[in-house]
């Protein structure tokens, strides 16, 4: 009988135990690492998503930024490096899936989902926001004196243009 109830409290002793050290065990926590390429505007991307992700969910962000360019970046996500970055729908498209741009820039955002969830089987979120559209500069009296209203209009001028770049 002594044995029985010996045995019974270290039983009890035990199971207590497994219950205190299971009670103070801490989870893991939870990490997110947020990648971009390397220039300016992909880095402050980064930082807000990580800024704002952190804010919102308590999870701690690793941010790898200035990485490289895009296929560098991205071979970095399917390698499990990095959880997400900001990408380009129409640079996803053209250098990653290559792929031509059909449509307007929802339907190359729709291609680029459903092309990225059956290659790569990532989540492509919808877009930011905005719009980073590139545009051309040209003097308002050149662009007159030629008609140009278009980018294509330009291609027989072109070969007699300098290229320049203006600083503020």
């Amino acid at each position: 009988m002594r044995r029985t109830s010996l045995r019974f409290l270290c039983f009890l002793y035990l199971l207590n135990l497994l219950y205190f050290l299971s009670a103070c065990h801490n989870l893991p926590q939870s990490k997110i690492t947020i990648g971009s390429k390397f220039f300016t505007e992909q880095v402050i991307l980064a930082e807000l998503l990580a800024q704002h992700i952190e804010a919102k969910t308590g999870i701690s962000v690793e941010r790898k930024t200035n990485l490289g360019g895009t296929l560098l970046v991205h071979k970095a996500l399917e390698a499990g490096q990095l959880d997400l970055y900001v990408e380009y729908t129409g640079t996803a498209l053209t250098a990653v899936l290559n792929e031509s741009p059909q449509g307007d820039s929802n339907a190359v955002y729709l291609r680029v989902k459903q092309l990225y969830s059956d290659r790569f089987h990532f989540e492509v979120t919808e877009p930011l926001g905005f719009e980073n559209t590139f545009a051309m500069v040209i003097r308002g009296d050149e662009a007159k004196n030629f008609h140009l209203q278009k980018i294509s209009e330009i291609a027989s001028l072109a070969p007699k243009w300098r290229v320049g770049v203006g600083y503020d």
